[in-house]
């Protein structure tokens, strides 16, 4: 004859925590395989009567190349700041048209309504370039030259 013993319940505590342990390594197996799925940017945009422009940051998707993140990133820059006291940089009807990485030089292609700025922004066309310019070598170390064009027509 078998005679089951009741446990007395203490056991139950120690599973909890096995299994709390458990779902922890799993996680931190997950996050350390895949990474965090985003990374912060810095977009400069211009202030009236600052001669710094100040910066914001925001967190972008991370993509499988460095053209998409470029993309990406120069999207974002088009839909202008958050901060209300900020300028945009680019107009926002502004529209990319290409872009293309080559051996670390980046081909940008705009529709020609960038060239139109807004009343309200400080910059002049060629200032708006040099300041896009400097954003994406800040946040894209690796970038030898930029070359920008309207329509596939170098703006002059």
């Amino acid at each position: 004859m078998i005679i089951y013993k009741r446990s007395s319940g203490k056991s139950a505590p120690y599973l909890f925590a096995l299994l709390l342990a458990v779902v922890f390594a799993v996680s931190l197996l997950i996050f350390l395989f895949f990474g965090n799925s985003a990374v912060h940017r810095v977009f400069f945009f211009p202030v009236d009567g600052l001669k710094n422009n100040p910066g914001e940051i925001r967190y972008l998707p991370r993509e499988e190349n460095r053209e998409k993140e470029i993309e990406d990133y120069i999207k974002e820059i088009i839909l202008g700041p958050v901060q209300v006291e900020y300028s945009r940089l680019l107009p926002k009807e502004a529209i990319l048209n290409t872009v293309i990485l080559r051996e670390n030089n980046l081909y940008i292609d705009f529709s020609e309504d960038v060239l139109f700025q807004e009343i309200d922004n400080p910059l002049t066309f060629n200032e708006s370039i040099a300041l896009l310019k400097e954003c994406l070598r800040f946040n894209f170390h690796y970038l030898r030259e930029i070359y920008i064009t309207i329509n596939g027509q170098v703006p002059e």
